[in-house]
């Protein structure tokens, strides 16, 4: 086993194909080829399934790409290669006007930075929690219901990956004032199933098990949006609902309605194997600034 099999294997996943792989790391593509399948041999599994749409690790095979991505990171740390560019600080935020103010302010704060460029993205094709265990994020924000911690708990220590509980908040029914059960004075939750629920563009709520296992949420009902300025309209509107944390300070004239006695946490995810960068650290104090002046 080599250090260069990790990195063309941490490139394969990456890039999903050899022929990507190849082309990322300025080689050939059966020396990436030749290379994983030597790793395969000695090590006595697959790595990858070799599918028409590309490579895709097996079980085993994912065990191997997150200690090649440590590999590599260590490799990164002790030799110290010289920056060839700006270095990019990659942030998946919460959705909440708290973490993408604290976004805009850490930006204009670091305006005059010529070394370093920041991307507040969003979830693509490889899972958030894979790609902090890859060092491909330096920080995930992520909303947890309290009765999910203990498993999220297995699967970030399996992942080797430690977090920080930046808030917690009661949950609520949201319905704007032009929904026809606003003016309700007891609203049973059951006659909101055939209503639409607007989620985000990644269905991240109505795939959640105790939202469902609390309302049934009809999957040919939801709406799917991914700018929260017109989530806001669609409600104001009275088209739909959604459910989410109870914010202090907001003055929205919908109605809330709570969600039980649920609370969800705001988590921060990063890989310790990495030491946190300052201008992470920076932009976690100004999430907490902001959550304190919500709070207010």
């Amino acid at each position: 086993m080599t250090f260069q099999q990790m990195q063309y294997v941490l490139q394969v996943y990456q890039s999903g194909s050899v022929s990507a792989a190849a082309k990322k790391l300025f080689v050939g593509q059966s020396s990436v080829s030749l290379s994983i399948s030597s790793l395969e041999r000695e090590l006595g599994y697959p790595v990858f399934y070799r599918l028409k749409n590309g490579f895709v690790p097996t079980p085993r095979g994912r065990e191997v790409i997150n200690q090649a991505a440590r590999i590599c990171e260590s490799y990164r740390i002790i030799t110290g290669p010289e920056q060839t560019g700006p270095k990019k600080i990659c942030i998946i935020g919460g959705n909440i006007e708290c973490c993408r103010k604290a976004s805009l302010r850490l930006m204009d704060e670091m305006a005059d930075r010529k070394d370093i460029y920041f991307q507040f993205a969003d979830s693509g094709r490889i899972p958030p929690i894979q790609q902090v265990a890859l060092f491909e994020l330096d920080l995930w924000l992520k909303f947890a219901f309290a009765q999910q911690m203990p498993k999220l708990t297995a699967q970030f220590r399996d992942k080797g990956l430690t977090w920080i509980e930046l808030a917690e908040f009661p949950v609520a029914i949201y319905l704007g004032p032009g929904h026809r059960l606003y003016h309700e004075e007891k609203l049973d939750i059951s006659l909101l199933e055939d209503e639409y629920f607007i989620d985000t563009a990644r269905r991240s709520l109505t795939s959640n098990a105790v939202i469902n296992s609390v309302i049934a949420v009809r999957p040919d009902r939801i709406l799917a949006v991914e700018d929260p300025n017109l989530r806001k309209r669609l409600l104001e509107a009275g088209f739909g609902y959604t459910i989410k944390p109870v914010l202090h300070r907001e003055q929205d004239g919908v109605r809330r309605i709570p969600f039980g006695d649920y609370k969800i946490k705001l988590l921060a995810i990063y890989n310790p194997a990495r030491p946190m960068r300052p201008e992470t650290a920076r932009y976690l104090e100004l999430v907490q600034e902001e959550l304190a002046s919500v709070a207010m």
